[in-house]
């Protein structure tokens, strides 16, 4: 249930920057009839290509399977090309160039897609506070895990910091080899 929602949500979203941008639509037309499915994680996109470029859901086997990873999905919601840059991608080759070549002409604006709801002022407000929290939940996040590692290394010894990583390898090596040189010198006694 919470799939197909989303999914047609997706869907919507994707028609909507179709429509704002015709050559995206254009270089889409004459792959009508292909079907493409994108996947992030739990989140599965499935369409197909109608004849005037716009998608359409379609349960139909896919000529090419694009499996997108989170990171690359948090920044393709401002910048639709990122989605793809490194994606994994099986089927058809030419098709998924062209959804590549899609993606970088759909440009997403939020500010002025609000501004007509509540005006330019706010809408611009509104987006500035976004972008603070979302950069704020990225700061805490880094910081919760530097944290995190440093307690793990430092206080419950649970991890091993990169310097005594390190040493700890060096004297593996040292006794590896070691022990080559001993077994080497038992060879020579018999």
């Amino acid at each position: 249930m919470l799939q197909q929602f989303a999914s047609d949500a997706a869907l919507e979203g994707l028609n909507y920057l179709l429509r704002r941008e015709r050559p995206a639509r254009e270089l889409l037309r004459p792959l009508a009839g292909r079907t493409a499915r994108l996947q992030a994680g739990p989140l599965v996109l499935q369409f197909a290509v109608a004849a005037d470029g716009s998608a359409l859901a379609s349960d139909a086997d896919p000529h090419v399977t694009i499996d997108i990873g989170a990171r690359a999905l948090a920044a393709g919601l401002s910048d639709p090309a990122a989605l793809l840059k490194d994606a994994q991608v099986w089927g058809d080759a030419e098709f998924a160039q062209v959804l590549s070549r899609v993606a970088e002409r759909l440009r997403p604006d939020p500010e002025e897609d609000l501004s007509r709801l509540v005006g330019d002022a706010a809408a611009v407000r509104i987006m500035g506070a976004l972008r603070t929290a979302r950069d704020e939940v990225a700061d805490s996040g880094a910081r919760a895990a530097r944290q995190l590692a440093d307690y793990l290394a430092g206080e419950r010894e649970w991890l091993a910091s990169r310097g005594p990583f390190e040493r700890f390898v060096a004297e593996v090596n040292e006794l590896a080899q070691a022990a080559d040189r001993l077994a080497e010198r038992a060879s020579r006694l018999r």
